[in-house]
Protein backbone atom coordinates (compact mmCIF):
# COMPACT_ATOMS: atom_id res chain seq x y z
CA UNK A 1 0.00 0.00 0.00
CA UNK A 2 1.43 3.37 -0.92
CA UNK A 3 1.38 6.38 1.36
CA UNK A 4 -1.22 8.89 0.36
CA UNK A 5 0.29 12.33 0.49
CA UNK A 6 -1.86 15.28 -0.31
CA UNK A 7 -0.59 18.59 -1.40
CA UNK A 8 -2.45 21.76 -0.63
CA UNK A 9 -4.85 22.81 -3.31
CA UNK A 10 -4.54 26.09 -5.17
CA UNK A 11 -7.09 27.80 -2.90
CA UNK A 12 -5.17 26.90 0.26
CA UNK A 13 -1.90 28.10 -1.27
CA UNK A 14 -3.55 31.38 -2.29
CA UNK A 15 -4.92 31.88 1.23
CA UNK A 16 -1.49 31.24 2.75
CA UNK A 17 0.15 33.75 0.40
CA UNK A 18 -2.58 36.30 1.14
CA UNK A 19 -2.16 35.83 4.92
CA UNK A 20 1.62 36.20 4.76
CA UNK A 21 1.30 39.26 2.52
CA UNK A 22 -1.25 40.88 4.86
CA UNK A 23 0.97 40.20 7.88
CA UNK A 24 4.02 41.68 6.14
CA UNK A 25 2.02 44.75 5.10
CA UNK A 26 0.72 45.28 8.65
CA UNK A 27 4.21 45.01 10.13
CA UNK A 28 5.62 47.40 7.52
CA UNK A 29 2.79 49.87 8.22
CA UNK A 30 3.56 49.85 11.96
CA UNK A 31 7.31 50.20 11.30
CA UNK A 32 6.72 53.24 9.13
CA UNK A 33 4.43 54.76 11.77
CA UNK A 34 7.04 54.22 14.47
CA UNK A 35 9.76 55.78 12.32
CA UNK A 36 7.60 58.82 11.55
CA UNK A 37 5.99 59.55 14.92
CA UNK A 38 8.26 58.30 17.73
CA UNK A 39 11.02 60.89 17.11
CA UNK A 40 8.40 63.66 17.16
CA UNK A 41 7.27 62.58 20.64
CA UNK A 42 10.74 63.59 21.93
CA UNK A 43 10.37 67.20 20.79
CA UNK A 44 11.12 70.12 23.10
CA UNK A 45 7.89 71.72 21.87
CA UNK A 46 4.61 70.53 23.45
CA UNK A 47 2.75 71.67 20.33
CA UNK A 48 4.80 69.26 18.20
CA UNK A 49 4.12 66.36 20.58
CA UNK A 50 0.37 67.05 20.55
CA UNK A 51 0.36 67.47 16.76
CA UNK A 52 2.21 64.17 16.32
CA UNK A 53 -0.25 62.47 18.70
CA UNK A 54 -3.29 63.59 16.71
CA UNK A 55 -1.66 62.86 13.36
CA UNK A 56 -0.78 59.35 14.54
CA UNK A 57 -4.41 58.87 15.65
CA UNK A 58 -5.63 60.23 12.32
CA UNK A 59 -3.64 57.62 10.40
CA UNK A 60 -4.70 54.74 12.66
CA UNK A 61 -1.54 54.40 14.76
CA UNK A 62 -3.37 54.31 18.10
CA UNK A 63 -0.80 52.17 19.93
CA UNK A 64 2.05 54.35 18.70
CA UNK A 65 0.14 57.54 19.59
CA UNK A 66 -0.31 56.30 23.15
CA UNK A 67 3.43 56.63 23.70
CA UNK A 68 2.89 60.40 23.88
CA UNK A 69 0.59 59.95 26.87
CA UNK A 70 1.62 60.30 30.48
CA UNK A 71 1.62 56.84 32.12
CA UNK A 72 -1.31 57.82 34.39
CA UNK A 73 -3.46 58.82 31.40
CA UNK A 74 -2.46 55.70 29.48
CA UNK A 75 -3.49 53.58 32.48
CA UNK A 76 -6.89 55.35 32.62
CA UNK A 77 -7.43 54.65 28.91
CA UNK A 78 -6.79 50.95 29.55
CA UNK A 79 -8.71 50.61 32.81
CA UNK A 80 -11.32 47.83 32.84
CA UNK A 81 -14.16 50.35 33.00
CA UNK A 82 -12.78 52.69 30.30
CA UNK A 83 -15.09 53.19 27.32
CA UNK A 84 -13.28 53.72 24.03
CA UNK A 85 -14.55 53.11 20.57
CA UNK A 86 -12.95 50.73 18.12
CA UNK A 87 -11.74 53.76 16.15
CA UNK A 88 -10.55 56.98 17.70
CA UNK A 89 -12.61 60.09 16.94
CA UNK A 90 -9.57 61.63 15.23
CA UNK A 91 -9.27 58.69 12.79
CA UNK A 92 -9.22 60.14 9.25
CA UNK A 93 -10.03 63.61 10.64
CA UNK A 94 -9.17 66.67 8.61
CA UNK A 95 -8.20 70.30 9.14
CA UNK A 96 -6.05 69.65 12.21
CA UNK A 97 -5.09 72.88 14.00
CA UNK A 98 -2.96 72.98 17.14
CA UNK A 99 -2.46 76.26 19.00
CA UNK A 100 0.75 77.60 20.42
CA UNK A 101 1.22 76.34 23.99
CA UNK A 102 -0.06 78.45 26.86
CA UNK A 103 1.60 78.38 30.29
CA UNK A 104 -1.50 77.00 31.95
CA UNK A 105 -0.81 74.07 34.23
CA UNK A 106 -3.32 71.46 35.26
CA UNK A 107 -1.98 69.33 38.08
CA UNK A 108 1.31 70.84 39.16
CA UNK A 109 2.67 67.31 38.74
CA UNK A 110 5.58 68.45 36.56
CA UNK A 111 7.86 71.51 36.70
CA UNK A 112 6.85 72.36 33.10
CA UNK A 113 3.17 72.22 32.15
CA UNK A 114 1.35 73.79 29.22
CA UNK A 115 -2.09 73.79 27.60
CA UNK A 116 -2.61 73.39 23.86
CA UNK A 117 -5.96 73.84 22.09
CA UNK A 118 -6.73 71.35 19.30
CA UNK A 119 -9.36 71.69 16.56
CA UNK A 120 -10.16 69.20 13.82
CA UNK A 121 -13.04 68.09 11.64
CA UNK A 122 -14.21 64.58 12.54
CA UNK A 123 -15.65 62.33 9.85
CA UNK A 124 -17.44 59.99 12.23
CA UNK A 125 -19.87 60.05 15.12
CA UNK A 126 -17.90 60.07 18.36
CA UNK A 127 -18.26 57.74 21.34
CA UNK A 128 -20.90 59.89 23.05
CA UNK A 129 -22.99 60.37 19.91
CA UNK A 130 -21.81 63.75 18.65
CA UNK A 131 -22.29 63.85 14.86
CA UNK A 132 -19.35 64.30 12.49
CA UNK A 133 -18.01 67.83 12.45
CA UNK A 134 -15.76 70.25 14.28
CA UNK A 135 -14.11 69.13 17.50
CA UNK A 136 -12.40 71.30 20.12
CA UNK A 137 -10.10 69.79 22.76
CA UNK A 138 -8.03 71.29 25.56
CA UNK A 139 -4.86 69.22 25.87
CA UNK A 140 -2.64 69.57 28.91
CA UNK A 141 1.00 68.56 28.65
CA UNK A 142 3.79 68.28 31.17
CA UNK A 143 7.38 67.19 31.59
CA UNK A 144 10.23 66.95 34.02
CA UNK A 145 13.21 69.13 33.20
CA UNK A 146 15.08 67.82 30.13
CA UNK A 147 12.49 65.06 29.60
CA UNK A 148 10.04 64.72 26.69
CA UNK A 149 6.63 66.37 26.90
CA UNK A 150 3.75 64.00 27.73
CA UNK A 151 0.02 64.48 27.36
CA UNK A 152 -1.53 64.64 30.84
CA UNK A 153 -5.19 65.22 30.00
CA UNK A 154 -7.50 65.70 27.03
CA UNK A 155 -10.87 67.30 27.63
CA UNK A 156 -13.59 69.53 26.25
CA UNK A 157 -13.32 72.30 28.82
CA UNK A 158 -10.44 74.46 29.96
Amino acid sequence: MSANTTTPGPLLRTLRVAAVTALAAALAYQAVGAAVFLPRFSSDDPREVVTAYYEAQRWGFRSIAERALDPDLRDRYHAPNAVRGLLDDAFLAGDLEVSEPNDIGLYGKYPDEAQVVVNYRSVRTDDVGDPPGDRLWFVYTGRDTEEPWRILSIGTGP
